[in-house]
């Protein structure tokens, strides 16, 4: 007997094939069979006629870090989306390890969310003892490391400073980070250098992580800020994703095509370097 069997529906199973129509039977969690018509029993059966079955979506950029603290928003809501799994610590942000920034309206006293955040270890430790909708894995947002280090203010790093940074990014890495993430208009991060950007990539480069960045500029600066982050690549080694690329400001309409061409370019030449949209025409930011 199976635990689930979905019978009926329009299969789309994410490998570019054509859609076809199937029943699919679920054991232990796993997928058992695909097949026409499976006639076994089920302890649960769903009728999926007129309906689409698919694999869980991968919400690649989401702000879920802080949502972990409120009861009230544990993930859910995506599951509702058909999203399964989230990409977490984006735009440069995370909750750890903390630096002083607090936001009254996780839920929880300062107190706890310092001690839960003091470090990627008592983070995701809190983390993996929580229910969660769906997935959740996470970036190391660079604000958070250079905030730890230096605070909210501006200033170029010496070598004892990144080597601080660099410890954090190992033990981001360690604790199961998929690499480290920009918000290069956002503070603290607004205020890093190039070559402290580098320094971070290589060694999240060595475990094998990915660079993510809201770029330092969206709009007149587009091109140039596109370039830094694949200097950062470069450099580093580290394979390169542009978040939410777009191109802001009615002068800046058409600028588009190049951008693309521009990526293409470098992904012709050897680099690993993608970049990710949201589906929807408007966009937002906190005040800065």
């Amino acid at each position: 007997m199976y635990d689930l069997l979905i019978k009926n529906g329009t299969v789309v199973d994410g490998t570019g094939a054509p859609r076809f129509q199937a029943d699919v039977a679920v054991k232990d969690g796993k997928i058992a069979r695909i097949a026409p018509e499976i006639a076994e029993e089920a302890e649960t059966v769903i009728d999926a006629r007129g309906l689409v079955v698919a694999p869980g979506f991968i919400d690649t950029h989401t702000h879920s870090d802080g949502t972990v603290f409120s009861p009230e928003t544990t993930g859910y809501n995506h599951l509702e989306d058909g999203a399964t799994t989230e990409l977490a610590g984006q735009c440069g942000s995370m909750a750890a390890p903390y630096y002083g920034e607090f936001d009254p309206s996780h839920g929880i006293s300062k107190e706890e969310y310092e001690r839960i955040c003091e470090s990627y270890t008592s983070y995701f430790a809190y983390v993996d003892s929580i229910p969660h909708g769906a997935n959740l894995a996470f970036f190391a947002g660079q604000g958070p490391i250079r905030g730890k280090v230096m605070g909210f203010g501006d200033g170029t790093p010496n070598e004892e400073q990144l080597e601080q940074m660099r410890s954090l990014m190992r033990e981001a890495m360690e604790c199961g980070c998929l690499g480290f993430s920009t918000g290069l208009v956002y503070t603290p991060s607004v205020f890093a250098g190039t070559h402290e950007l580098v320094e971070i990539a290589r060694v999240a480069h060595e475990y094998g992580g990915v660079y993510t960045t809201h770029i330092r500029g969206e709009g007149n600066q587009l091109k140039e800020s596109i370039e830094e982050a694949l200097v950062i690549g470069r450099e580093s080694g580290i394979p390169v994703n542009i978040s939410h690329i777009k191109v802001i400001g009615r002068q800046n309409e058409g600028n588009s095509r190049d951008i693309i061409r521009y990526i293409e370019d470098n992904q012709k030449a050897g680099m690993t370097i993608t970049a990710d949209q949201y589906p929807f025409t408007g966009g937002s930011a906190p005040l800065i």
